[in-house]
């Protein structure tokens, strides 16, 4: 292998480039290698695996085992067929929860989930056989440091959530929620994958745990993961949290150097605010995801169905919108936002004083904050509450008359003489 290839991380499937240690889960280049003769001999295109699926081609590899690329010669059919490999196909543990990704993955009825096809034993390797997705995952559909569009960023997230509300209605919480286990088709639909290191209470399929080991990847992790404490539902919305940030802004919620340096900062540090990365931003899921990310589960958004709903509606309503009046004044609408609405305009509005309620296109706000400034105003409204006495009420289009009567010549007479202007 040539120097600054990248390759796969064996531990959580992340890609090396230019590092010996994988920052996202600790695991030293090399670590975890198979024992094997090389994929190359074993796997190449048209060997036949069990019998009866034909290799095509390598998806990936890591220190567990490989996913091919295969067509069933029973039916036809492509498929992607994930094999277990190497020293970890000879652990109990290893074998045990691999069996019991098969389970999970038989259990699960999603669009986005891949369905099982077969799963078995081939001269002593555990393998299953899944529904294949024509595309990529994340990590290579968004090359390191670059931001997706908002609305790509909702759309993806929302699929992530329902796919796993159906898992946690089953009783299954994924624990390893990342770009790796995010593939996107060709026709851009999210299908979440690798069951590997879920866990589930439903149906006498026990919890498999190793002691002093952390399961999952810890860049994407809830803090009570991180901590081998009980998770729940709420520890896959606080890693959808940051699979989200990083689409929205282009980076981890937190830099580290370090695997340790990367869980105290889940643990805890603040998370920063994505708006403040990026201010094209809607201030609706810059609250949304800061409410996925807190450090206590029960601060979180409760569950991924509420969190998809969430992301629905945040995007239905739309991002906030400045438009230009034929006043030539400009409104900023955002019905999420700090503000309801901001208006600005050149000249000051004789008598617009905080407190008052303005009706614009037969909506009612409460004005809050005025700023003058020599190039014009600025007035920032909130909607105005529905059991709060209006105590002066301006209505926009008639007070635009009004005044653009004062600033003709009968307004000009009236100021020349004295009169009120």
């Amino acid at each position: 292998m040539t120097a600054g290839t990248p390759v796969m991380c064996a531990g959580c499937g992340a890609m090396l480039e230019g590092s010996d240690v994988c920052t996202a889960c600790g695991t030293q280049r090399g670590e975890g290698a198979s024992s094997q003769p090389p994929l190359a001999a074993r796997f190449h295109v048209g060997a036949l695996y069990a019998g009866r699926y034909q290799v095509q081609g390598v998806l990936g590899q890591g220190g567990m085992g490989v996913v091919l690329r295969v067509r069933d010669q029973q039916t036809g059919g492509e498929a992607a067929l994930k094999v277990l490999l190497g020293n970890v196909a000879e652990e109990p543990a290893s074998v045990e929860r691999f069996v019991r990704e098969a389970e999970i993955l038989r259990r699960l009825q999603h669009p986005a989930i891949p369905r099982l096809l077969a799963s078995g034993r081939h001269e002593g390797e555990a393998f299953l056989v899944t529904e294949l997705v024509h595309g990529l995952d994340l990590r290579r559909s968004v090359p390191a440091g670059e931001r997706m569009a908002v609305r790509r960023c909702v759309e993806i997230a929302t699929e992530v959530a329902c796919a796993l509300a159906a898992a946690h209605e089953a009783g299954v919480v994924h624990r390893d929620v990342k770009p790796q286990n995010i593939l996107l088709d060709e026709a851009g639909h999210v299908h979440l994958v690798d069951f590997g290191v879920a866990h589930t209470s439903a149906g006498g399929l026990e919890t498999l745990t190793r002691t002093g080991a952390v399961l999952g990847t810890p860049a994407y992790m809830s803090p009570e993961q991180v901590e081998s404490h009980h998770v729940d539902p709420r520890s896959d919305v606080y890693s959808l949290g940051v699979v989200l940030f990083e689409l929205l802004t282009g980076r981890l919620p937190f830099q580290a150097p370090s695997l340790l340096t990367m869980i105290l900062a889940h643990r805890d540090q603040p998370v920063p605010s994505p708006r403040a990365l990026d201010a094209v931003i809607p201030l609706w899921l810059d609250r949304l995801v800061l409410r996925c990310l807190t450090k206590q589960p029960a601060d979180r958004v409760g569950s991924a169905t509420a969190l998809a709903k969430d992301l629905r509606e945040g995007l239905a309503r739309g991002q906030a919108r400045r438009r230009r009046l034929p006043s030539g004044d400009f409104v900023l609408e955002d019905p999420n936002g700090v503000h309801a609405l901001v208006l600005t305009t050149p000249r000051p509005r004789p008598g617009w004083s905080e407190g008052m309620a303005l009706r614009f296109e037969d909506q009612h706000y409460k004005l809050v904050q005025v700023e003058l400034a020599p190039s014009g105003a600025t007035y920032r409204f909130l909607a105005f509450p529905d059991a709060e006495v209006m105590r002066k009420h301006v209505d926009y289009a008639a007070d635009l008359e009004a005044h653009a009567v004062d600033d003709g010549w009968r307004g000009r007479i009236r100021r020349l003489f004295g009169g009120e202007g």
